[in-house]
Order: structure tokens, then sequence, then C-alpha cells
């Protein structure tokens, strides 16, 4: 299931608004998201990444401003963005990392904003790699690898599904599916992922009948 396949499903549920994507990659979703009319700020910490972006939208009608970001350093306006995409960058970060920069996500949407995120989860098969090679964990499920001086961490399944399913009960989790994908290349291997959409605010019900959602 490729991420740009969920945005396009549920695209409809973002209301209004400006537009935050967190670690861009080939800029899919913000161009999807501009194509639709959306102001959208895409950031990625990789140069080149924020170049080959610039110049594929130049000249062309599309509300996308680009920047070279760490998205563990970005200020978060409070209560602003309709829509954050975070799709696979949570899992390069230490744990505390990612679940800080979750919080930040919460806190910045609009009321009816939407979520849109992808992790890893324990059932990748990097995560066993990492197991069996005795490689330490430095924190819980989340390894340093000192040849590409990068962090990996990785959620159990259902997880990310929790941090959304507050006791305050200001998110709604409208899609959620923790699955095995199948990659091709560089050669046969395979990811487990957790793909979440949680929208802001409690669900809303019927005013003739509270109990009809």
């Amino acid at each position: 299931m490729r991420p740009i396949y969920l945005l396009k499903k549920y695209s409809k549920q973002i209301p209004n608004g400006p537009v935050l994507e967190i670690g861009f990659g080939n800029g899919e979703s913000s161009k999807y998201l501009a194509s639709k009319g959306y102001r959208v700020t895409a950031i990625d910490i990789k140069k080149e990444k924020v170049k080959k972006l610039n110049e594929e939208i130049k000249g062309k009608m599309l509300k996308i401003r680009t920047l070279r970001e760490d998205a563990r350093k970005l200020t978060f306006k409070k209560n602003f963005y309709a829509a954050i995409i975070a799709f696979n960058i949570l899992q390069f970060m230490k744990r505390s990392e990612a679940l800080m920069l979750i919080k930040k996500i919460k806190k910045s949407l609009l009321a009816d904003g939407v979520a849109f995120i992808i992790c890893f989860n324990t059932d990748d098969e990097s995560y066993f790699k990492f197991k069996t090679n005795n490689n330490p964990e430095i924190g819980k499920n989340t390894f340093f690898l000192k040849s590409t001086k990068l962090y990996w961490t990785f959620f159990d399944k259902g997880e990310l599904k929790k941090l959304f399913l507050s006791p305050k009960n200001d998110f709604r989790v409208i899609f959620y599916k923790d699955i095995r994908k199948k990659e091709l290349t560089p050669q046969i291997h395979h990811h487990g992922l957790s793909l979440l959409i949680a929208k802001k605010g409690p669900a809303k019900t019927n005013r003739r009948n509270p109990g009809f959602k």
C-alpha cells in the first residue's frame, strides 16, 4: 500500500487550511495536495530532495513552500495546520524524539485537522536483524547504527493508535492498520508498517439523537 493511496482516499477529511509535510521524500504527497488547492509547507532534511522538488514545481501553479529543516528542531504553531503528513520519518529518530514529534503534531493541528502517519513497527525485517545481530537497544525498540550514524525506532503493533486514543478524547482514529509489506528493490525484503489517520476533536453526534453517530 503506497502512502499516496491513503492520502487520496482520505483527503476529503482535510478541512480548509495550510498543510505540513514532514520528510517529503519524492514530494508526491505535497504535489497532490497542492493540486487540490491546499497551501503546503514541505520540509526535508536532505538538501538534494529540496532542490529536486523545487525544480519539479518550478513554473507550475502549485502553492508549495519547501524548506530544508530537521523536524526535531522545527517550531510548530499551535492549532495551525489542517493536515500534517509524516510518512516514514519517525523510525529514523530516537524514541523520545519520535514521541515528542507526535505530541507537537497533535497540538499543531486545527480542530478537525488530520494527521497522516506511517512508521515502522516491530514486525519490520530490520527490527529482527538488529535483535539477532546483538545490536544494543539504547531505548525501547530503539537502536543506533554506527555505520550510517542513524537511529532506528520501531513501534509496537497498535502503539501508534493508542497514542491518539487519549483519555481526553481529543482525537478520533478514522483509519488504522498494521501491515507487512513486501518490497522488491534493491532486493526482496519486508517492512512492518503502522498506518494511521486521525482527526482532531471528538466524534460528532447528531443533536436530535446524541446516541447516533
